[in-house]
């Protein structure tokens, strides 16, 4: 048998190149990029409180039992009975008035009157409770809105605890939607809130009252009103686009901490304002929200923040910071959805 002898200077260059190349320098990996985010920094801001409620046109009289029947009741007996005494004292002239008038009747107020409930020479009583025809005052006009007592009580505690300023009931302004979606021209004012609770609906009646001279308004005509209650000077606004909802339709926001790291805070959002969000708690003053890259990121992960770069907002009363009314409170489904597949995402 015969064996081949390998030149020991082969064998040891062989092994010299594969020692060299095992303790040749390795390749180090890519540093590991911070993903950088745009935020903005959330600080107390005056924002004024806005409801928007239903509610319809009536006429300017006292049906509505709209004060207190107590009330009321004196009111009528004390006019009845000074309207008695002077009765008296006219007697003579009245019963010659009354004679003469069963030949003509003659509205008590001036206003627009409806179609004639009869025909040119039918035969009426004054002992007979014939309607001829109605009369309404549309000059100025009545608006009766109602408010949920969740609402209303809401508001109220608010107030108490200084977190909305209001200069009282009969200052808050009133501005109407028509049934075509245009804003009446009018102002109008407040009169009265009713102290009782409809036990089938839960809400309480308000009321307010519109110059009508231009008879824009008719008595039954479906409005939306929006009501400026007061202002809360340590609203905390959102842009929309920093806002998700979770699966079970709570908002949520992801904030940079002092250390730069992403947490995800719940809040409570109570209504919109341009296109922000007023947001109630959940956050505080100085925290910075993530507007822009929040695909990037997710909670715990370090970032670069940057201030965000948003668009300014467009004109109108959107602008204005118009905010929507106890409607928006909730977010719509579709919203919901939507956001709720985004923080899914997210999380």
């Amino acid at each position: 048998m015969r064996v081949e002898r390998v030149p020991f200077r082969l064998i040891s260059a062989a092994t010299a190149a594969v020692f060299l190349a095992a303790c040749g320098p390795k390749q180090s990996a890519p540093p590991k990029q911070t993903p950088e985010v745009g935020v903005v920094t959330v600080q107390p801001t005056a924002v004024p409180v806005v409801t928007e409620l239903p509610g319809r046109t009536s006429a300017f009289l006292v049906a509505a039992n709209a004060v207190s029947k107590q009330d009321y009741d004196n009111a009528v007996a004390a006019q009845g009975q000074a309207a008695a005494d002077v009765a008296a004292g006219k007697a003579s002239v009245d019963t010659a008035q009354i004679n003469l008038g069963y030949t003509d009747v003659i509205s008590p107020i001036t206003g627009r009157i409806g179609k004639s409930a009869v025909t040119p020479g039918a035969y009426v009583q004054a002992s007979q409770a014939t309607l001829l025809s109605t009369v309404q005052q549309l000059d100025p006009v009545y608006v009766d809105l109602t408010q949920s007592s969740l609402e209303g009580l809401k508001l109220r505690r608010e107030i108490q605890e200084g977190r909305v300023k209001t200069s009282g009931i009969n200052a808050a302004k009133v501005t109407l939607i028509l049934e075509d979606g245009h804003a009446y021209s009018e102002t109008g004012k407040l009169q009265f809130a009713d102290v009782t609770v409809d036990q089938t609906t839960g809400s309480v009646t308000i009321r307010a009252i519109f110059q009508n001279k231009d008879r824009v308004l008719l008595p039954g005509m479906f409005v939306r009103a929006r009501i400026e209650e007061g202002v809360n000077e340590k609203a905390l606004l959102v842009p929309q686009v920093g806002i998700t909802h979770d699966q079970k339709g709570q908002p949520t926001a992801l904030v940079v901490g002092q250390d730069n790291k992403v947490a995800l805070r719940t809040l409570i959002a109570s209504q919109t304002y341009g296109s922000s969000w007023v947001v109630e708690s959940g956050l505080n003053p100085g925290d910075r929200v993530i507007v822009q890259g929040t695909e990037k990121v997710r909670p715990g992960a370090e970032v670069k923040p940057v201030a965000a770069q948003l668009p300014a907002p467009a004109s109108g009363a959107a602008a204005q910071g118009a905010p929507a009314a106890s409607g928006t409170r909730a977010a719509s489904g579709a919203q919901t959805a939507q956001s709720a597949s985004a923080a899914s995402g997210a999380q």
